[in-house]
């Protein structure tokens, strides 16, 4: 089974269904455009399956946005805890070996030595940044994906890191 299909087609079956999220009013209708613009977007600056694509932002839509249409492109999730520290960001960014890193304006000024030692890929939700790619400036020019859902049952969609006492530790999550 593939999780952003069977999301995609639920979707598609309830696209006229109102709700409410921080206050401003969606349907499932414009989410599923939204994440297939989405993945458009992504797939336009090089993402491709298997890649991992870190997420650390606040509670925005736009983090539904980019982890199904992660899945959709059968690229990884690293999602990470805006309360990291600069050192917890670099180590788990190059212990996964992301390729890219979707924040928000604030933190990226935040991280941004460290992200420059990097040479990752970052894009901003927020504000356009120097040296950044403009995710609200770009996705308006896209085109929603047709999907091809490529990734299988036991392909990975998520890397999670836990926070024990005995060290780092990455745990691996089939989320398809």
């Amino acid at each position: 089974m593939n999780l952003a299909k069977k999301l995609h087609d639920s979707m598609i079956a309830a696209q006229e269904t109102p709700f409410i999220f921080e206050d401003k009013h969606y349907t499932f209708g414009d989410i599923d455009i939204m994440i297939l613009k989405t993945a458009s977007f992504m797939q336009d600056i090089g993402v491709k399956f298997g890649d991992r694509v870190a997420i650390q932002m606040p509670k925005l839509i736009e983090f539904v946005y980019f982890h199904l249409a992660n899945l959709t492109l059968g690229a990884i999730t690293l999602p990470l805890n805006t309360e990291y520290s600069v050192q917890e960001v670099e180590y788990f960014l190059t212990d996964s070996e992301s390729a890219f890193f979707v924040t928000y304006k604030d933190n990226y000024l935040r991280l941004k030595d460290m992200l420059d030692r990097l040479s990752i890929t970052v894009i901003t939700v927020d504000k356009p940044m120097e040296g950044t790619i403009f995710y609200q400036d770009e996705i308006v020019s896209y085109d929603p994906l047709r999907p091809d859902f490529v990734a299988k049952g036991g392909d990975v969609g998520m890397i999670g890191y836990t926070s024990g006492t005995t060290g780092r530790k990455r745990r691996y999550d089939n989320a398809r």
